[in-house]
């Protein structure tokens, strides 16, 4: 989900959360979906992904 994240795709990110990936799988760096969406500044992103429980 991470990529996805980072690249903004939020209707893949929406389909994936309503199929119940975890929100708080974070990549090999350590950060999680949440955390990219974050720094990239994709507020609405960030706001889906914290309603589904990211951290």
């Amino acid at each position: 989900m991470n990529n996805k994240a980072i690249s903004d795709h939020q209707k893949i990110v929406n389909l994936l959360i309503e199929h119940g990936a975890d929100v708080n799988l974070a990549d090999k760096s350590g950060m999680t979906p949440l955390q990219h969406a974050t720094s990239c500044g994709y507020r609405e992103m960030a706001d889906t992904l914290t309603d589904a429980g990211g951290k």
